[in-house]
């Protein structure tokens, strides 16, 4: 279908009519409601259109900023990285004359936020322009606004489900209102549509938060005359007008013919988007929509990519009724062969999070609890719930072990959240896995195990990162020494103090200097002991942050807070 842009004439019209509410709503008949202004483009295409064209304009000011306040030059940044950032200037700092907004320079772009409200504004300088968008830095840009003004708001989603928008991409390329590309470029004929409908787009900005009655009238009004049947019926609730129910069976259609299309794409296996794009685009318009593809994709085998999103959308449900659904999962084994996927150590999270903590006692060897003095009131469940994650906790664990040891295939995860939510069943197991995590010889399951046993804080997880430190055998010793300071213990302090004594303290970092094309910049490589041992700091507060409340949910006496 093609575009049909409004007539200049058309939208000046329906601003008039739009004042002058009610007798405007009054003429909104069958026949009115079945004739927007533009034709051929949804409403969620239509609202991503518009965000994104603003986010354009953001995007130039950010170049200006850069250009007039900073110094830079877009086409040597984009030419030669941070080689091109401007050679007086720090890589970041507060912006001259405007210290409400810091600057930070990355690779061939540059990203202003907000110090008030935290509105990140990020751009790439692709042939020294500004006015291509990159997907992920408009996502960052929706996911750091703290009140969104209308299109914002009509676009953005809270997690799980913030990549929603992404399915729209596709439909506005088809529709010629993008150009084709991996970034998004705002074609011609998406900035004339834009430029029409921009008063009353700024009108419907207005007035969409406002309690009057009569602004209320006319921004419904507006919603209808662009084909927003949808925000049209939310702006309709807020009164008794007499088209409230004309235009909420227009929504409801309009939800129901969204519900299809996507249903339609996803089935089809559209190439351009995931299909965990388009579960979080069904599931933005409500539970009832989506549930019924959520529970099928927890059943299918094998395991569908878009898994770990379901999983996501089921934890913000927080509906402890899908936990059979999830006890299935976790024991379905991979059909491929391929590497443990994460999604069993989540739906395991999960779980724990929804289960009574006094199934802990029931999942634990050797303490004389039988499984089934505690067992759950839905028959379905069969064995204790504990011990079932339990035994999917071992076996993720097990097999990434055996894996990692032969080599034959490509190192798989040794997955120390796993082994962190072994702790929680059962203590030993938990702590025995994620110090022998510490002589990992990937980087990074070295830091998570660290950051784990630091969440921890038991004399169990110290003596665990004590043998780390102490063990001549491995040099890498900087995730466990890292660890040990941040616990609040002073004997934990004292035995690194004892170490430092012995090795000596760790030196400053050292900068390498490399020039290109005159212009010097100094390097910090990760495989300096301070860089890392910083980075592991950041993974311990990341730690914390996500898994102290299920800490002190299984194990709420002798566990510091951090």
């Amino acid at each position: 279908m093609s575009i049909l842009l409004p007539e200049r004439d058309d939208v000046r019209r329906v601003l008039h009519e739009a004042e002058a509410e009610p007798p405007a709503l009054q003429g909104l008949t069958e026949t009115r409601l079945r004739t927007p202004m533009i034709t051929g483009v949804d409403r969620w295409a239509l609202w991503l259109l518009v965000a994104l064209v603003r986010y354009r304009e953001r995007q130039e000011w950010v170049a200006r900023v850069v250009t007039e306040r900073l110094g830079g030059d877009l086409e040597a940044i984009e030419h030669m990285g941070a080689f091109g950032h401007p050679q007086h200037r720090d890589q970041e700092g507060l912006v001259p004359g405007m210290p409400e907004w810091e600057y930070f320079f990355h690779g061939c772009g540059c990203c202003l936020t907000s110090r008030i409200d935290g509105t990140v504004i990020d751009v790439d300088f692709v042939d020294g322009r500004c006015d291509v968008v990159d997907p992920f830095f408009f996502g960052n840009f929706l996911d750091s606004l703290e009140k969104p003004a209308l299109p914002e708001r009509l676009v953005a989603h809270a997690p799980p489900l913030e990549d929603a928008w992404c399915v729209d991409v596709p439909t506005l390329r088809r529709l010629g209102l993008l150009v084709e590309g991996e970034r998004i470029e705002v074609a011609s004929l998406g900035l004339e549509l834009c430029e029409r409908i921009e008063p009353i787009v700024q009108r419907l900005c207005d007035g969409a938060d406002d309690s009057d009655s009569g602004s209320v009238g006319g921004a419904v009004y507006l919603a209808v005359s662009v084909g927003d049947y949808v925000l049209a019926s939310m702006l309709a609730g807020r009164g008794s007008h007499p088209v409230t129910g004309l235009v909420s069976a227009h929504a409801n259609s309009q939800i129901g013919e969204r519900m299809t299309t996507l249903r339609e794409r996803r089935r089809e296996g559209a190439g351009e988007v995931t299909g965990g794009s388009f579960l979080a685009a069904t599931a933005a318009l409500g539970r009832g929509a989506v549930e019924q593809d959520v529970r099928v994709l927890l059943t299918e085998t094998p395991a569908d990519r878009a898994v770990p999103l379901a999983l996501e959308i089921v934890a913000a449900w927080d509906d402890p009724s899908l936990n059979p659904l999830l006890l299935d999962l976790i024991e379905r084994e991979p059909s491929d062969g391929g590497p443990v996927p994460a999604w069993r150590v989540r739906a395991c999270e999960i779980l724990l999070r929804h289960i009574p903590t006094d199934e802990r006692d029931a999942a634990v060897p050797g303490t004389g609890a039988r499984p089934e003095i505690r067992q759950t009131t839905e028959p379905e469940l069969g064995r204790a719930p504990a011990e079932r994650i339990r035994r999917c906790l071992v076996g993720v664990l097990t097999t990434s072990d055996e894996r990692c040891r032969s080599r034959s295939v490509f190192p798989d995860r040794c997955h120390p959240p796993a082994a962190f939510l072994l702790y929680l069943l059962d203590e030993s197991d938990g702590i025995r896995w994620l110090g022998n995590t510490l002589r990992s010889d990937v980087p990074n399951d070295r830091v998570e195990a660290a950051a784990a046993l630091a969440t921890i804080g038991t004399e169990g997880a110290k003596r665990a990162l004590l043998e780390r430190l102490r063990d001549t055998r491995f040099e890498e010793t900087h995730e466990a020494r890292a660890a040990l300071l941040e616990l609040s213990d002073p004997t934990a302090w004292e035995a690194v103090r004892d170490w430092e004594s012995e090795r000596g303290p760790l030196p400053v970092p050292e900068a390498e200097t490399i020039e290109i094309d005159g212009c010097a910049r100094d390097v910090f490589s990760f495989e300096d002991p301070a860089i890392r041992e910083d980075y592991v700091r950041g993974e311990i507060r990341d730690w914390r942050e996500r898994y102290s409340d299920l800490l002190h949910r299984w194990k709420p006496q002798g566990h510091p807070r951090g």
